[in-house]
């Protein structure tokens, strides 16, 4: 599992490398230009989670989260600092952070805080209004269960992980059957059956011609 770690403290570097890397494949930035915010979108090249100082000396660290979300909306991302400032905490979470953390935090808690919401976050998938619970096959729309195949489900992670980017058939070929040889149009029987069932979220759903397929946010 890989961790970014924005920051620009070189104790508070020393105390994350002690306490996470036996656990975690650590990478570090000391600001946002330091970021590859490109790259936070993709499911194939972000983290697996962010944590994100708030007092930086060369950014606020709002705007960075700010910049983050722009990117991608559900990669957890951890706000930490020593400060206990209310305001500041509940500003944090208003611009979705995954948590707000007030040093001092022990190797341990840390640990757990950030294990816990990985593996939580690797079992949903949350789109404004769709959840899908994929290790369950649980499709919620509006709170309302969806009954969708289990290549649908497939497919329909496969997207929602890579929103707003351009998936091309050859690309849901290999994440959905990899090493089987499958007909493009069996594809778009799949999507064709997975729009009929999640309207109105299904308009998020858009043909790009002649390339794939694309979710919308």
């Amino acid at each position: 599992m890989r961790v970014l770690i924005i920051d620009d403290q070189n104790q508070n570097i020393a105390f994350y490398r002690a306490a996470l890397e036996k656990d975690f494949e650590l990478e570090f930035a000391k600001s946002l230009r330091e970021i590859n915010l490109a790259a936070l979108s993709l499911d194939s090249t972000a983290p697996d989670a962010i944590i994100l100082e708030v007092f930086l000396e060369e950014d606020n660290g709002f705007t960075v989260l700010s910049k983050i979300r722009e990117m991608n909306e559900e990669l957890p991302c951890f706000l930490i600092s020593d400060q206990t400032v209310e305001e500041n905490i509940v500003h944090g979470f208003k611009l979705r952070a995954s948590d707000y953390i007030v040093r001092p935090i022990s190797p341990a808690l840390l640990n757990a805080k950030i294990q816990s919401k990985i593996q939580r976050q690797q079992n949903t998938l949350a789109i404004n209004e769709l959840v899908v619970h994929i290790h369950e096959q649980l499709c919620l729309l509006n709170n309302k269960q969806i009954a969708l195949t289990p290549i649908e489900v497939k497919l329909l992670v496969a997207l929602g992980r890579n929103a707003n980017r351009i998936l091309t058939r050859e690309e849901i070929h290999e994440i959905i059957w990899p090493n089987i040889h499958v007909q493009g149009q069996n594809i778009d029987t799949h999507i064709s059956n997975l729009r009929k069932k999640l309207v109105p979220f299904s308009e998020r759903i858009k043909t790009i011609k002649n390339r794939g397929y694309l979710l919308q946010l």
